[in-house]
């Protein structure tokens, strides 16, 4: 039974997108392990293009029962290209990870990624 579900969540996820940004590709997200069992440790890789604007980045995880975000600072061109944020003990569900670039007038990029926490045996 615990193989049958497996399977059915990869053939999910094999749907979901791993990647999807919106706007011009100043900023793009990849959000490993597209599957984990609950509680899941989720990390966020976002990659920013070099920009004088860029102030924050603000990431979340988020389902129908659950939210957890992250600020990151940015300092403008002197910023690193890749930023990593993590989350840990995500329970199960179904999460759109999302990331925000911010500037001085406020949004200027967004990306967005899904992808599942299994329930582990026992959970409820």
């Amino acid at each position: 039974m615990v193989v049958v579900r497996i399977a059915a969540l990869a053939a999910i996820c094999t749907l979901l997108p791993t990647l999807t940004a919106t706007g011009d590709e100043r900023l793009a997200i990849r959000v490993t392990p597209a599957i984990a069992p609950a509680p899941a440790f989720v990390v966020v890789r976002a990659v920013v293009a070099v920009d004088p604007d860029n102030r924050m980045l603000e990431v979340s995880a988020e389902s129908g029962d659950f939210y957890a975000s992250s600020q990151v600072p940015l300092d403008g061109e002197r910023s690193p290209r890749t930023s990593e944020v993590r989350f840990a003990g995500l329970p199960s569900g179904v999460y759109r990870v999302s990331a925000t670039l911010v500037g001085s007038q406020g949004p200027r990029a967004a990306a967005s990624s899904s992808i599942i926490v299994a329930r582990s045996p026992g959970e409820r």
